[in-house]
């Protein structure tokens, strides 16, 4: 999201937000902890880079609790950027 095929990124975020919203619902219901873990960190630059705050916060939200149940790097982000 950061090199020079960012433009081929942002395309292949725009065209998999379905499937991403679908893994994210999923991944925070079942719980799937260590998923939503993932999956909300690596969609959070695109969320910013698109200006889509709501849906940063929205899913950041969500994952928070369950973040708690993973020990890395991410879990911990989203425990401290969380609102």
């Amino acid at each position: 999201m950061r090199g020079p095929r960012i433009k081929d990124a942002m395309a292949w975020f725009d065209a998999e937000e379905d499937n991403i919203a679908a893994a994210l619902r999923f991944s925070t219901t079942s719980p799937l902890a260590e998923i939503a873990v993932e999956l909300v960190s690596s969609c959070a630059w695109y969320w910013i880079l698109r200006d889509r705050q709501d849906d940063a916060r929205n899913w950041f939200a969500a994952v928070t609790a369950i973040s708690e149940q993973v020990d890395s790097d991410e879990a911990r982000v989203i425990g401290l950027v969380a609102p």
